[in-house]
């Protein structure tokens, strides 16, 4: 599993840009001066569109993609300090901004900054309780704990929001049981918001705090757990009537 994981880091990890020699010319940007860094970067002129997005940023102090550019430059030119300080300066006016986040766990990954990543990976192995297991192979382990080790690699990456497929599929009931309060533990104690895809209707009632209903493609029905329940055409097309 910590193969897995350290696989997961290094899909990430490719994403980076590689360090190459810089010109010693300047460039004369006129008046678009972030797209001719971008063009400096592309052409791995690292030195000059670092200068460049210097000066983008004495006139614009917040531009989220100057500074995630300057960071690319940064790191390319072995600053790798200096590109997460860069980086650090968006996330603090955007938490969300995807790129800045993600070159920065990049760097932070280059640099050998890997105890992070194990304490993450040893709280991800506690959350879905794998860790006795932590060192057996997938392939040895059961049916249930391999879908376990399936949402332990999802969260290996850090989600704020799990999409989850026939979680349950092919499951005996305590394997259907160990599953499903593993995914309510890390609903209510770990506050994921989970979007969940089932035809165990018992798991469904069980976990959602709320319900859409398809029926052949179309959407029937909406809301509770009690209204789902206690409406006809769902019981009709899932539920069946009483006699």
């Amino acid at each position: 599993m910590w193969k897995a994981f350290q696989t997961a880091c290094a899909i990430v990890f490719a994403l980076g840009v590689r360090v190459g020699a810089q010109p010693a010319a300047a460039i004369d940007c006129g008046p678009m001066p972030y797209d001719c860094a971008v063009a400096q970067v592309q052409r791995r002129e690292f030195a000059i569109a670092i200068r460049t997005l210097e000066q983008v940023l004495a006139k614009a102090p917040r531009d989220l993609k100057a500074l995630n550019l300057i960071g690319i430059a940064l790191t390319n030119a072995d600053q790798a300090d200096a590109a997460n300080a860069r980086f650090r300066e968006a996330l603090a006016i955007d938490p969300r901004f995807t790129p800045a986040r993600k070159n920065l766990a990049i760097n932070e990954f280059n640099l050998g900054r890997l105890a992070d990543a194990q304490r993450h990976f040893d709280e991800v192995l506690t959350q879905t309780g794998l860790a006795s297991k932590a060192r057996r192979l997938v392939g040895e382990l059961a049916h249930g704990d391999q879908r376990a080790a399936e949402i332990a690699m999802a969260l290996a990456l850090r989600p704020r929001l799990l999409l989850l497929d026939e979680p349950t599929a092919g499951m005996g009931d305590q394997e259907t049981y160990e599953i499903t309060q593993l995914i309510r533990r890390l609903h209510r104690q770990a506050s994921f918001t989970i979007v969940l895809i089932e035809h165990d209707m018992r798991v469904v009632f069980h976990l959602a705090d709320r319900i859409s209903v398809l029926d052949q493609g179309a959407l029937i029905a909406e809301g509770t757990p009690d209204e789902i329940a206690a409406n006809d055409a769902v019981q009709a097309a899932y539920l069946g009537k009483a006699a």
